[in-house]
């Protein structure tokens, strides 16, 4: 399966273009709303259907859509009854992921250790929570006490993950994070997928 990826500007948006099997998916995934949409092309044909799902379920692994499609609107007025309901589709995390750089090219910092969490605004999290690093090769468990935790990358300067966040009336909440670090420091983002929310992560390396 080939694939591409590329993010919106202000972050909030995946846009994915893979080859899956003999259909070519152009897709955008919102990771505010936790909706996807965008046409399937079939074999060597131009023809395409166009998809609109709805994000019905998710966990840290993956997310379960209710998909609609529909065939090209060939006459206005295109309405929203040209749309029927397929089927309901779940998809790996890692078909939305930003692709990941062979760590024996690019090498990675060592984050192992304790680190200070100096502001996490809308996940919850108290002001000054201690995140536990454990790291082999280039991947990483994070755990913040009771209220986050999760696993993700790091090569070079940046790093990717997901976590579970404890939101009060909520349970676990998956979120994706993504930013940049030294080997003393981290800026992250997360955006929440149970309610859309956006927070910024900022910690100090504490010990190693």
């Amino acid at each position: 399966m080939e694939s591409a990826l590329q993010v919106s500007r202000d972050l909030t948006t995946a846009l994915i273009s893979k080859h899956v099997e003999s259909e070519h998916w152009l897709i955008t995934y919102d990771h505010r709303s936790g909706s996807a949409s965008g046409s399937v092309f079939r074999g060597d044909t131009k023809t395409s259907t166009f998809l609109d799902c709805a994000q019905a379920d998710a966990d840290v692994e993956s997310i379960q859509f209710a998909c609609f499609v529909a065939e090209p609107c060939a006459l206005a007025p295109c309405t929203g009854d040209q749309w029927s309901y397929v089927s309901d589709v779940t998809l790996p995390r890692a078909f939305f992921a930003q692709p990941e750089v062979s760590e024996h090219d690019h090498g990675c910092v060592d984050l192992s250790g304790s680190w200070r969490v100096g502001y996490l605004s809308e996940a919850g999290l108290r002001f000054g929570e201690v995140a536990n690093i454990e790291q082999t090769g280039c991947t990483f468990e994070l755990a913040i006490s009771d209220l986050a935790s999760g696993t993700g990358r790091v090569l070079e300067k940046r790093i990717t993950g997901t976590l579970a966040i404890a939101v009060a009336g909520a349970g676990a909440c998956p979120a994706t994070v993504f930013g940049t670090m030294t080997s003393e420091s981290l800026a992250l983002n997360a955006y929440r997928h149970c309610d859309g929310r956006r927070a910024g992560i900022a910690a100090r390396r504490v010990s190693r």
